[in-house]
Order: C-alpha cells, then structure tokens, then sequence
C-alpha cells in the first residue's frame, strides 16, 4: 500500500512538473532577451538616472531639517527663553500661560549648541520672547539675530519683540520687580493685541 502511495505521489509530481513551472532555472532567466518593445524604455531610463541622481541631499541635511521642526515647534504666543531649569521663570510662563495668552518655558542650550535659531525665532506661533540680558548676551549665535532700536528703546530677536528681563535673583530678592515685570508685560501683551 505504502509503495502504491508513493508511486502515485511521484507520479503526481511529474505531472504537476509539466504543467506548472514553479522556479524557472536560471540559465533560461539570464539567457533571454528582453522583448523588443521593452528597449525604448530601457533606453529612456538610461538617459533619466543619472539626471535623478545626481542632486540626492546628504542624510546630514535631512536630518537638520527634520530637527528644525522639532525646534519650530517648541514656541508659543510668548516664550521666555532661559539657561538651564530656574523654576522662577517656569512660574511666571505658568502665570502667563493660565492668565494672558499661551506661554511656554524653553532651555536654550540645545538650540543654542545645535544653533537651531532660524527654524525656533521662524515659528509662526511666536509673538513675544522674553530673555534676561545676561543670557541673552552669553549666547554668541542668538545674539546674531538681536536688533536694537534705540529711538524708542525696542528689542528684537529677528523680528519677533523682546523684552528684557532681570536675572532671577533679582526678582526674588525684590518684590517690587516681580510688579514691575507683570506691569510691563501687561502693557506689551494688550499693545500687541495678545490678551485672550
């Protein structure tokens, strides 16, 4: 019975071999031409590839794009940029976000390292940036985009408005700061039209 089954499994095989070619040999692959109407294409796409491929952007450049939104995206309304973590700052961007119009707290030192300033100060978001002066003035790439008007005594970064700020020791060491501070930002943020 057994030898029956295989005798009839070969069978079966050889057949199947006639009629459908699973994997044709390679010889045959290689051996063939291609069809006649397939040149033109053929000769087409030869004249085109190297045209396409001769101006592929490097991966570092696609790269610095792709981290330019990522930086682009960090700004709101009104921004206050800061050294490193200094909870007084993140408080008054709380107060500002909850009271005015939306604040975010940001550290500069990877966008000042990567000097990522154009795609961070081109965020459509952006209105307002606050800075103190001692960090706006130890950061040489921001300090590229710094503008003064001495006229009416406005700052700029770009061309976003500025407004400078006290070292926070200085607000937390005198009160009467802290009213000046909340005071002036008041008055920018109605001039701007930035209340919501």
């Amino acid at each position: 019975m057994t030898k029956e089954l295989i005798a009839a499994t070969i069978a079966l095989l050889k057949e199947s071999k006639k009629k459908y070619v699973i994997f044709p040999k390679k010889e045959k692959i290689l051996s063939q031409k291609s069809p006649k109407m397939a040149e033109p294409i053929f000769e087409e796409m030869r004249k085109w590839i190297p045209k396409a491929t001769r101006n592929i952007p490097s991966d570092a450049e696609a790269k610095r794009i792709a981290y330019a939104y990522r930086y682009r995206n960090k700004a709101a309304d009104i921004t206050i940029l800061e050294l490193g973590n200094i909870n007084f700052f993140k408080n008054v961007a709380l107060a500002i976000d909850t009271l005015i119009t939306p604040c975010r707290y940001v550290s500069i030192e990877e966008i000042e390292t990567q000097d990522e300033w154009t795609p961070f100060l081109s965020s459509p978001n952006l209105k307002l940036i606050l800075i103190s002066k001692s960090t706006l003035t130890s950061q040489k790439n921001l300090m590229r985009y710094y503008r003064e008007l001495p006229a009416t005594n406005e700052f700029f970064l770009q061309n976003i408005p500025l407004l400078l700020l006290h070292p926070a020791t200085t607000y937390r060491q005198h009160c009467e700061q802290k009213r000046s501070l909340w005071t002036s930002l008041c008055q920018k943020t109605s001039a701007m039209h930035l209340l919501s």
